[in-house]
């Protein structure tokens, strides 16, 4: 018997900002196994069809959720949409145990005066669970690298 015959998939929503785009789509990619297994089923807004009402099909996938990434860099905080619409959804839906917020820090961004100051960030571990003790990026521009 099939891991999919067996568990429902879990339902998965990236919130982030389209400049960030490069990096949801790299998180994807490492999560395309467990897609494989039937163990999730991912959503973003780039799968809005064409002529879907996009706020109607973002609340719809918000709502469904299970687990919300919450992709998080200064562009998102910048977003009135991301930060005022999903994230707030998305903590009201997780302070009600009706969902799990996963915050992942994509670039450096100062949280401390946000929606998430006491929230722990995960970092890109393999576990989703995995819990890291700083709020470091996934990715630094070139020259905070240099």
């Amino acid at each position: 018997m099939s891991t999919s015959q067996v568990f429902d998939p879990v339902s998965l929503f990236y919130s982030y900002s389209h400049a960030d785009e490069p990096i949801r789509r790299e998180i994807e990619k490492h999560l395309a196994t467990l897609k494989r297994l039937g163990l999730i089923h991912s959503w973003h807004d780039r799968q809005i069809g064409p002529g879907d009402e996009w706020k109607k099909e973002i609340d719809r996938g918000l709502e469904r959720a299970d687990i919300i990434l919450l992709l998080l860099s200064p562009d998102f905080v910048a977003s009135d949409y991301c930060y005022e619409v999903e994230a707030k959804r998305a903590l009201e839906r997780h302070n009600q145990d009706q969902a799990t917020v996963i915050p992942i820090v994509l670039r450096p961004v100062d949280l401390r005066v946000s929606r998430f100051p006491n929230y722990r960030c995960y970092l890109g571990e393999p576990c989703l669970s995995a819990i890291v003790r700083s709020t470091r990026p996934l990715k630094r521009s070139r020259r905070e690298s240099d």
